[in-house]
């Protein structure tokens, strides 16, 4: 990656992994570093998307005030890596979910917010993002309105024993129109600001064994992630101008299958979302 954006610089990338095994050494050169973090992340450049399922607790931080735990949140994403252009990687993630109860862990039809007391209607989720990354890592990102701004990458590889680990970090922040225009509760209403940007900050740690890495290009790598997540209040909390954020704490596993989902979420997002899973 240090080489430039030619296409041979490319076709090493993208061929290296259906050669004999890397080395330990090789997997944490930066010349290899898209091709194991799109083996772990996706199931390599080029290849079918991987499947990835996800588990954990959104919280709401007030500023100046402890996070406090709001609701749980599931869901599975198909995540694919593609070649990009001057040899890097274009990262497509297609993922559903639902915001579930604290205690039951059930899929909830509505949620009374803890801040304000209102009852409000979870907005349950289906998106699809893409980013790109330039061959040396990081996070390429072109806003023609100006509105814009994002950054961040692809870490190093980091080995120790039998275990391997790869961050992908990304920092955005958006410029809005206008604030949100829901009320929030008179004794708060001293901790109103204007809302003039979305922000959203994330870290993603991916976790894989060495041994697995060191296999033809092609071949399933059994990875977990743990993701933590700052952003801006979403619209339907219902929190008004309140300062402060959400923290999204999760884990994940990459499943072999869709067998692999629990079941309820599996049934869940096939009645929803049909030919998604």
């Amino acid at each position: 990656m240090l080489l430039g954006g030619s296409a041979a610089a490319l076709s090493s990338i993208t061929n290296h992994g259906a050669q004999a095994a890397l080395s330990r050494s090789a997997l944490s050169e930066m010349a290899n570093r898209l091709a194991v973090y799109a083996r772990i992340r996706g199931n390599g450049i080029g290849e079918p998307p991987a499947l990835w399922w996800i588990k954990g607790v959104v919280y709401g931080k007030q500023y100046e005030k402890n996070a406090q735990p709001l609701f749980q949140v599931t869901g599975v994403s198909h995540n694919k890596v593609t070649a990009g252009q001057n040899g890097g990687i274009i990262l497509s993630i297609e993922e559903g979910g639902y915001y579930a109860d604290l205690e039951t862990g059930e899929v909830m039809d509505s949620w009374t917010n803890p801040v304000t007391g209102a009852s409000t209607q979870p907005k349950h989720y289906k998106m699809l993002v893409s980013h790109n990354f330039a061959m040396n890592g990081d996070v390429e990102h072109d806003d023609s309105t100006g509105r814009t701004e994002a950054y961040g990458g692809i870490s190093p590889v980091e080995i120790s024993g039998d275990t391997l680990w790869v961050e992908e970090n990304y920092f955005s922040r958006t410029e809005i129109s206008s604030p949100p225009s829901s009320s929030p509760s008179a004794e708060l209403e001293s901790q109103r600001s204007t809302a003039q940007f979305n922000v959203g900050d994330s870290l993603t740690t991916f976790q894989a064994r060495v041994k697995d890495l060191q296999t033809p290009d092609g071949t399933f790598v059994s990875a977990t992630l743990a993701y933590e997540q700052t952003n801006s209040w979403a619209s339907w909390l219902n929190m008004g101008d309140y300062p402060g954020l959400q923290l999204w704490q999760l884990k994940g596993r990459k499943l072999a299958g869709p067998e692999e989902i629990p079941a309820q979420l599996r049934d869940r997002l096939r009645i929803d979302h049909p030919n998604f899973i």
